[in-house]
């Protein structure tokens, strides 16, 4: 826009493919565009997010606010252009009291690239034209920030709509295992493979196998003589 030890766990996130239920949220404070030929969208049920506030001399500044993250990336014809797209989500915005953050459009919207590059959309195939808007609204059951940035390009504009529902962090994935706290120290066992043993092989008097050992090789000879290292000659 984070080791304990002897024991480590990987959570692998999967990017879930675009759907309906997935931006449930944005279809619930926004209708979706009208000629969208496309759609992308993308869930974080919790992370923080930076909000653009200003953009002063190429320099972007944001605030990090935390919730779970509502993308949705809207592909429409060209001839609808940003700015103009930005226009009718400032208006229902403004229909809800909305607090406007931040707002530009084109030359006041800084470096195209590094403005695109900051905000990340879903689709990146332009920086071009670029107009946003950054938003808070108050509603009566939760606090919600709104993200909006529209770019063009030769054919179609693409339109990223990032919605923060503030929300303290789910901390109930997982839980402690009673069982494995007042369970005492096990012994690992190991599986005897003696059964693979070299044909005719022995296990030599003066040494014990290791466990979970096999012979692969073995030779032996009544009387005969071999090298032994015995010091560095160097």
């Amino acid at each position: 826009m984070l080791k304990p030890a002897l024991m480590s766990l990987a959570v692998i996130m999967a990017m879930m493919p675009a759907m309906n239920a997935l931006s449930a949220t944005s279809q619930e404070l926004f209708s979706e565009p009208k000629e969208v030929k496309d759609t992308k969208s993308e869930l974080r049920h919790f992370t923080p997010v930076q909000l653009i506030t200003a953009i002063d001399d190429q320099n972007i500044q944001s605030k990090e606010v935390k919730g779970k993250l509502t993308r949705t990336n809207y592909e429409l014809p060209p001839s609808y252009t940003p700015a103009h797209l930005i226009n009718n989500y400032k208006n229902q915005l403004k229909a809800l009291n909305a607090e406007i953050i931040f707002e530009c459009e084109q030359a006041t919207c800084g470096h195209e690239r590094k403005l695109s590059s900051f905000i990340s959309p879903l689709t990146n195939i332009s920086s071009s034209l670029p107009s946003l808007i950054t938003a808070h609204i108050t509603l009566p059951q939760k606090q919600v920030y709104v993200s909006i940035y529209a770019i063009g390009w030769q054919n179609a504009t693409n339109l990223e709509l990032d919605i923060i529902e503030v929300i303290d962090e789910p901390l109930d994935l997982v839980t402690t295992n009673q069982g494995y706290l007042s369970q005492a120290v096990s012994e690992i066992t190991v599986k005897d493979n003696s059964d693979k043993d070299a044909k005719n092989s022995a296990d030599h008097p003066m040494l014990s196998r290791v466990p979970g050992a096999y012979i692969q090789e073995y030779i032996t000879h009544g009387f005969n003589q071999t090298i032994v290292l015995a010091g560095d000659n160097d």
